[in-house]
């Protein structure tokens, strides 16, 4: 806005009259005016033009104390733009800067002189040239957008600044004169920014931004991996949902995020581009600028059921192995407490049994046998052997050869006891020497 420019409030409030009789004036154009969004400014010196028609103003004694008032508040109001953080400038028709403020000299490094009836577009990044021209053409015609563009503009010594741009049309007397415009130096938010972006596509997952609709508002490049489609693509996208093969298991993670929300290891089936690919989310709602979004981290677990199935064949087949044996096999945790037990086991001594702690046969509280091989195990760390009799209900004794073998991890600890058992009197029958149990 050039400098000597007046509100009708501040007119009226001088002159002891309605504010709406000076926007009637400055709307019909009794009073020459330029009009800035929906309000209307009138300079000094068209006001004191208009002010020799005395029919229009109080005696002519007035009219010098009205104009004193202007002039102060000129001075407040131009101070309020020159100490304003923020570029303040204005181009005419053919984007020729007609006022800028220090702000924005200091923002690009030139002085106002410089600035003063050069190009604004010139300062514009050239691969944004093109689109500050229609958008200067678009606020010439009249359209207001009341949303911020970013762009980036060209210093004085070549350096690029981030910038945040509001702008409007500038209008005299109801006609548009130009385009008027805010700017902001967004550099280091811009920057931060980038780093953030740099850091997000270093997560080997997939990590999405979307509203509760699905619409997608930001994606890192691991996305690009998981779904197939590029950034591009996924932020133009109406929605995510038809990545769900299944529709329930989507409404089923709504669910729960209004529930409760967050929620981990989520396993479900994607439909990417036709192809059917299990996958894990992880999400939770999060809230930017006063709105919930989902941030939902997302991978693909095909190599990992891949590899479950062929550990749960491999589990099938061992377990086949065990059953055919003529002896026992149990299987427990570093608690004794019982994982797995072969067929031959289940049949002969029942009483050991799957999810109980394994303890003598038939003894009703259940204590730990005194010559356990497993306790010696996991006090020693190495494979110990037992030969004990087990009474029966009936009357009859049970002898048998007992090993335990311990199963440990990466660190030396023991996590797990592989336990035999062998019947004496089954010693001469075929396949009990599968592992060379010698006593």
């Amino acid at each position: 806005m050039a400098k000597d420019y007046y509100t009708c409030e501040e007119i009226a409030e001088l002159m002891g009259i309605k504010a709406s009789t000076v926007r009637a004036y400055c709307k019909n154009g009794k009073i020459p005016s330029l009009k800035i969004g929906r309000s209307y400014h009138v300079s000094a010196k068209d006001f004191e033009e208009w002010c020799q028609d005395k029919k229009q103003v109080p005696a002519d004694a007035e009219i010098n104390k009205y104009i004193k008032k202007l002039r102060e508040s000129e001075i407040k109001y131009k101070s309020l733009i020159d100490q304003s953080l923020d570029g303040i400038l204005m181009t005419d028709f053919k984007s020729s800067l007609i006022l800028v403020n220090p702000s924005f000299c200091k923002m690009l490094g030139y002085s106002e002189k410089e600035l003063l009836g050069s190009n604004f577009t010139q300062y514009f990044h050239p691969e944004e040239r093109a689109q500050e021209v229609e958008d200067h053409m678009r606020r010439i015609a009249g359209e207001i957008d009341n949303k911020p563009k970013t762009a980036r503009l060209l210093k004085k010594d070549g350096k690029t600044v981030f910038a945040e741009i509001l702008e409007s049309p500038a209008r005299e007397a109801g006609k548009v004169i130009g385009v008027q415009k805010i700017i902001r130096d967004i550099t280091g938010r811009k920057r931060l920014e980038q780093e953030l972006e740099t850091i997000l596509d270093l997560v080997p997952d997939a990590l999405m931004i979307t509203d509760f609709t699905g619409k997608i508002y930001r994606v890192n490049k691991s996305v690009e991996e998981f779904s197939g489609y590029t950034k591009e693509e996924l932020l133009n996208m109406n929605s995510v949902i038809n990545m769900y093969h299944y529709p329930e298991e989507r409404l089923k993670a709504i669910e729960t995020l209004k529930k409760k929300g967050a929620f981990h290891n989520f396993e479900f089936t994607a439909n990417i581009k036709g192809t059917l690919m299990p996958g894990e989310m992880s999400a939770k709602v999060v809230e930017i600028g006063g709105e919930k979004y989902i941030e939902s981290l997302v991978r693909d677990i095909t190599e990992r059921k891949q590899l479950q199935d062929e550990l749960q064949k491999t589990k099938d087949t061992l377990e086949q192995a065990f059953n055919a044996v003529n002896f026992g096999i149990s299987y427990m945790d570093a608690n004794l407490r019982v994982i797995f037990t072969n067929d031959w086991l289940k049949e002969n001594i029942p009483a050991i049994a799957v999810g109980e702690v394994c303890h003598i046969p038939f003894n009703e509280k259940k204590e730990i046998c005194p010559w356990c091989p497993s306790v010696k195990c996991l006090e020693s760390g190495e494979l110990e052997k037992a030969r004990a009799e087990i009474d029966l209900p009936n009357g009859k004794a049970l002898k048998f050869d007992l090993r335990a073998y311990p199963v440990k991890d990466v660190n030396g600890k023991i996590t797990h006891i592989t336990e035999t058992i062998i019947d004496r009197s089954e010693k001469e029958r075929p396949g009990w020497d599968i592992f060379h149990m010698e006593p």
